[in-house]
């Protein structure tokens, strides 16, 4: 067999796999479907929601996922419909989705209530729509970067600072840092990313902004900011102070 017959069978191969996948999924999926205790109706709203939400580019098997777990978990067709919803307008704002999808994934695999699910699903989803001005302003300012998902990035890494607090003038403090140092987005993601991590040991958000911001402007590197999150320690929280926060602060400047 020629080269050329072998690049033919091998790509007829590889389409008939995915085919094939791609049914067992629609397979899986109505199987999920028409076993549940829902309504025809009902039935039928989820297929068309879970349409829409492949439609804009949303994976098939996170689609598949959520339907599933949410039926397991005694979800009525509105429940998950409003999931499915949420995650197609996130995609239509040319927002990430990745984060939102987690965030209901890991809330069913949790049994976490579906109320709770859907309250902390849209908060982020509200965070991300707040965060894509702050950085295409900075974009547009000639911040370099926004290749590939550098920008997805950098919007999910504002989201969760402002969720934790943190203020749009705060974010933009860093950002400025970055800026007059010629940084790149990843750099200023990656500052971001920092205030994040400080404040999940217990550090305000607007201190942990402060600190960051501060560490970007005396000349730390992704690197440093990096040692300076690990090196940091919780705060103690009997007093109204932060002593091994400022001295890790302090050894970096």
């Amino acid at each position: 067999m020629t080269g050329m017959s072998m690049r033919k069978v091998t790509v007829a191969s590889l389409l008939l796999l995915v085919g094939a996948s791609i049914a067992a999924a629609t397979v899986d999926r109505s199987r999920t479907v028409e076993t549940a205790k829902i309504s025809q109706k009902g039935k039928a709203d989820l297929y068309a929601r879970a349409y829409a939400a492949t439609s804009v580019g949303i994976p098939r098997e996170d689609v598949d996922i959520i339907i599933a777990r949410g039926m397991k978990r005694g979800g009525d067709a509105a429940e998950i419909g409003r999931f499915l919803d949420l995650c197609v307008n996130v995609k239509k704002q040319d927002l990430p989705v990745g984060p939102v999808l987690d965030r209901i994934v890991q809330g069913l695999s949790k049994r976490t209530p579906m109320t709770q699910i859907n309250t902390a699903s849209q908060r982020l989803a509200e965070k991300e729509t707040m965060a894509l001005p702050v950085v295409d302003a900075f974009l547009k300012q000639g911040m370099q970067g926004g290749k590939n998902n550098e920008r997805e990035k950098a919007i999910e890494a504002v989201a969760r600072t402002f969720e934790q607090s943190v203020s749009r003038d705060s974010i933009a403090e860093i950002g400025s840092a970055v800026q007059k140092r010629q940084g790149s987005l990843s750099f200023f993601t990656d500052a971001v990313n920092s205030v994040t991590y400080l404040a999940a040991k217990g550090i305000p958000g607007e201190k942990a902004s402060k600190m960051i911001a501060n560490a970007v402007s005396t000349g730390a590197s992704e690197k440093d900011l990096d040692a300076l999150v690990r090196q940091t320690k919780q705060p103690e929280n009997d007093q109204n102070r932060w002593p091994d926060v400022d001295a890790a602060y302090d050894g970096h400047l």
